[in-house]
């Protein structure tokens, strides 16, 4: 962009944007509403480092009908978790400070609550590729930046998949 002014002739902006193929014009995103409600009172934890994305994560979802717990890192995710009555799934940030990202919290969350619901998002290409080599069961990522018709369907998306299956134990029977 340049900005040019000149006293008594006025002032020029010149934007330069990047060239565009000809074509159809892309779809405007869908919007989500403050009258639709996307959750149906389930218990979200919101594991995000940084307070104002964390805050402004949890005020959206709050707004589409679900229940709130809030994280600043995994340890902090997982004693939550510990304590909480109920959650029905976790969001998480991937990359987090305090030695555990969140593909790690992703791994210890499997290992103590199978069955429990999680969504990692990520600004990073390399986690998303990443996850699609992972062997944590279930994993599903959103790629940020995520508009809210993105996060409202990532959301419902992995609250409605069915549950990872459960590793059997080995165990050991002997004849009597």
């Amino acid at each position: 962009m340049t900005l040019r002014s000149e006293e008594g002739r006025g002032t020029v902006v010149d934007i330069h944007l990047p060239k565009v193929e000809s074509g159809a014009a892309p779809a405007p995103a869908p919007t989500v509403s403050n009258s639709q409600s996307a959750g149906g009172g389930e218990t979200l934890l919101v594991v995000e480092d940084n307070a104002g994305v964390r805050r402004v994560t949890a005020e959206r979802l709050e707004m589409l009908g679900y229940e709130v717990l809030e994280a600043e890192d995994a340890r902090s995710a997982l004693e939550l978790l510990n304590m909480a009555e109920r959650v029905d799934l976790v969001f998480s940030d991937v990359v987090m400070p305090g030695g555990m990202s969140g593909f790690e919290l992703a791994q210890e969350i499997r290992a103590r609550w199978p069955s429990l619901k999680i969504l990692l998002t990520s600004g990073f290409p390399s986690d998303i590729d990443f996850a699609d080599k992972n062997t944590v069961e279930g994993l599903m990522i959103l790629q940020k930046p995520y508009g809210p018709a993105q996060l409202t369907k990532a959301i419902r998306i992995a609250l409605e998949a069915p549950p990872p299956p459960v590793q059997a134990r080995e165990t050991s029977a002997t004849n009597t």
